[in-house]
């Protein structure tokens, strides 16, 4: 089944990876095996799809898109590959197919019986139904806004090959941008993926680094293209031929990050691994399958974790930390229960997340150190009074959210320097300081409802600034760019503030408004808000916006 096995000293072939020889090492293992064994992926199986010239594959499945198959196991052990005469860039390009008929396949691959949440990493890349996907109907473009223009017909010139210096092209002068609220020179998604991407590209005609390419470089740059593929489907009226340029394309990805994890020896290239695993929460977002991303989320976590928390790093490294402990805070909010812990009496909040000296954050989404920190603190407090759902909580628990209450009211922008934008760039600051205010009352009202439990009508003006700030945002940005979409607004603000509204329709028209810009989970959250409306509409059992989410059985990331 797989080419990983510890079958002793002897060379071993092992089923359809029998070109290569596997020796189990007695080397110490590298320092972050412990993460190579969790989040390890099982086997890639590919299928050639007709008609695409350039080799394309993808998974063949049945299965819904948001099933979760959580029956896989674990490899027990993780021995390196010794790779003769098979270069890395043709593996790329050319994955080897596998033969889905277990009976053929020779393996003898020893798994231990232990489960755990990276073991869903293996059924999807098993079960993965992206081959049988329904091309969903998206809105058609507002005839009021400009969704970004297709240069179908330009490329990078620095690629071999049309299709993917176009994916790249478009990444490039789209994708990262419409990433973050606001445009920024120091933009991750452009200044730290795309140079790691070009050096894992097998098309790039430039001159790289000797040496072997690294897995994860290659994965990279099929995940970015994917991004790519997957925004242009939705700008082209859901066309098959991008989707099937997605989908190949986020496979290798998949091939290739796995054949990174399971070789294990660059995996001290922290920022190429973390930009990586980030990078395929970005390929969910712009696809609109975010059913995942908590598997990507959990292995970035447990490789930030392998670096204890190092702060003294390069802006590129606090960068794909802090998109990171975004993604991760923003997946703890929507949570189908929250999980209960029993309050510390020393040191019940750990250090701040969000160091005030790192301000990277409030050009890649809008917020504010500040701003983050009490919601991170908002969802700890959330933790420590479930534990007492039953008996009185401790009185400094009982403090501890008066105080993050008086924090959050004692706020304004005046108190915020956003120091990260140039004061030159006019329009960018008023953009971000209209989502840090929307920011800043959405996290009041995840306050109110989660650990004060404030009836959701008292909470309207909350609502209207958060509405009245992202539509100011949306003018502002229409008036700068001429109306093209290109700098998307970060939706947990709206999200938020849309589920338990009173009145709908404003918010019915903002979710409807940000759907030119193709973002397939902008078109996700607007499809699940509407459910979750449908479900307290009907049911007066429901009180809450996460019942009826739980009842729904779905996950969200409100990005």
């Amino acid at each position: 089944m797989l080419d990983v096995a510890s079958l002793g000293s002897k060379d071993t072939v092992i089923g359809p990876f029998g070109m290569f020889h596997v020796k189990s090492t007695s080397q110490a293992l590298p320092q972050n095996q412990n993460f190579i064994e969790k989040y390890a992926v099982d086997k890639p199986i590919n299928e050639p799809i007709p008609g695409l010239q350039d080799g394309c594959s993808t998974y063949a499945g049945s299965s819904p898109v948001d099933t979760v198959d959580s029956g896989s196991k674990n490899p027990s052990s993780i021995t390196s590959i010794q790779d003769e005469g098979y270069h890395v860039s043709d593996i790329a390009e050319e994955p080897i197919l596998i033969d889905r008929d277990e009976e053929t396949q020779t393996s003898r691959v020893r798994f231990d019986d232990q489960t755990g949440v990276f073991d869903d990493w293996f059924s999807i890349i098993d079960d993965a139904p992206f081959a049988n996907a329904v091309l969903g109907s998206f809105p058609s473009p507002l005839t009021a806004f400009i969704s970004p223009t297709p240069y179908l017909d330009l490329s990078l010139p620095i690629f071999q090959d049309h299709d993917s210096g176009m994916l790249m092209h478009h990444y490039t002068t789209h994708i990262a941008d419409i990433l973050q609220p606001v445009l920024h020179p120091s933009n991750p998604w452009r200044t730290t993926y795309v140079p790691i991407a070009l050096e894992g590209s097998s098309d790039v005609l430039v001159a790289r680094n000797s040496g072997n390419i690294p897995y994860a470089a290659i994965a990279l740059s099929h995940s970015l293209q994917a991004s790519a593929a997957f925004h242009l489907q939705r700008l082209t009226r859901s066309s098959e031929q991008f989707h099937r340029l997605g989908v190949s394309h986020r496979e290798k990805a998949l091939w290739a990050l796995k054949e990174a994890l399971t070789n294990g020896n660059d995996l001290h290239q922290y920022k190429v691994y973390m930009a990586t695993m980030l990078s395929f929460v970005t390929t969910d977002i712009m696809n609109g399958d975010t059913s995942d991303y908590w598997v990507h989320l959990n292995g970035c976590n447990q490789l930030q974790r392998s670096r204890h928390f190092s702060r003294v790093v390069s802006l590129p490294t606090q960068q794909l930390n802090s998109i990171c402990n975004i993604l991760s805070l923003l997946a703890r909010t929507t949570s189908h229960e929250i999980q209960p812990h029993p309050w510390p009496e020393n040191k019940p909040f750990p250090i701040p997340t969000f160091e005030s000296s790192q301000r990277c954050v409030e050009y890649m989404y809008g917020i504010t150190p500040r701003i983050a920190n009490a919601l991170q603190e908002t969802c700890q407090l959330a933790e420590y009074l479930a534990f007492y759902d039953e008996e009185d909580a401790p009185s400094k628990l009982l403090t501890a959210c008066e105080e993050v209450g008086d924090e959050l009211a004692m706020w304004t922008i005046d108190t915020e320097t956003f120091i990260s934008i140039d004061p030159k760039e006019t329009a960018m600051i008023e953009i971000v300081q209209c989502q840090a205010r929307a920011w800043h009352a959405a996290v009041l009202i995840y306050y109110y409802r989660t650990i004060q439990k404030c009836n959701p009508g008292d909470l309207e003006n909350e609502r209207g600034t958060i509405l009245e700030n992202l539509n100011k945002a949306e003018e502002i940005k229409n008036k700068f760019l001429g109306g093209e979409k290109r700098i998307a607004p970060i939706s947990w603000p709206a999200f938020m503030a849309a589920l338990e509204a009173i009145d709908r329709e404003p918010w019915r028209e903002w979710w409807i408004r940000v759907q030119t810009y193709q973002i397939g989970n902008f078109t996700r959250q607007w499809t699940i808000m509407q459910e979750i409306w449908d479900i307290m509409d009907k049911d007066e059992d429901i009180i809450d916006w996460r019942s009826a989410l739980r009842r729904l059985g779905r996950v969200v990331l409100p990005i």
